[in-house]
């Protein structure tokens, strides 16, 4: 009973094996290397840095690539969004100046310098304008020719107002309280 050896049952096992083909590569666990099978049991180091900073720098130019292209993009939107916000204003700056320089319609024809009243004219919109605009238009329109001649009568009225009654020593609208006539309350 000399003869007999105790092993593990571990070792007992069976591993699977493959058949190596030529041209096969062939990692070892252990260092990390690998090999190229060249036939007649030959293994040939195979060193892998190359390819693996080859395939870093292809990574590395793609991805920076894609960044340059990320930075032009972004710039291109801030500079769409300024033009944008650039012509918000001057479109804004316009209207206010058609609003200022617009009179009434009367006012245009009564022009003795028709190059003035061209230059006085809107310019024309970029869009068409709906009808619920165009509407809204004609009642402001007639809105402040209403308040015009109104404005018109009342200082008529004042007017004629003022020059019966004229104004006392003091500026008051009336005629003075003569000195000798009791002021009835």
């Amino acid at each position: 009973m000399d003869d007999a050896v105790t092993l593990p049952i571990k070792s007992l096992a069976k591993t699977p094996v493959k058949t190596i083909e030529l041209n096969d590569l062939i990692l070892c666990a252990d260092t990390g290397k690998q090999y190229r099978y060249i036939g007649k049991g030959l293994l040939k180091s195979f060193d892998v840095w190359p390819l693996i900073k080859q395939k870093q720098g292809r990574d590395a130019a793609a991805i920076a690539v894609q960044q340059e292209q990320m930075m032009q993009d972004a710039q291109a939107k801030a500079e769409d969004k300024a033009r944008h916000n650039d012509l918000l204003k001057v479109e804004m700056t316009n209207r206010d100046r058609r609003l200022v320089t617009t009179r009434p319609e009367k006012d245009k024809k009564s022009s003795p310098n028709p190059k003035a009243a061209r230059a006085q004219k809107p310019a024309k919109p970029e869009k068409p304008k709906t009808k619920a605009e165009l509407e809204a238009e004609r009642k402001k329109a007639k809105q402040d020719a209403q308040d015009c001649a109104r404005s018109a009568e009342i200082k008529a009225a004042t007017d004629a107002l003022v020059a019966r009654l004229g104004y006392d020593k003091s500026g008051y609208l009336g005629k003075p309280d003569a000195e000798d006539e009791e002021v009835q309350r």
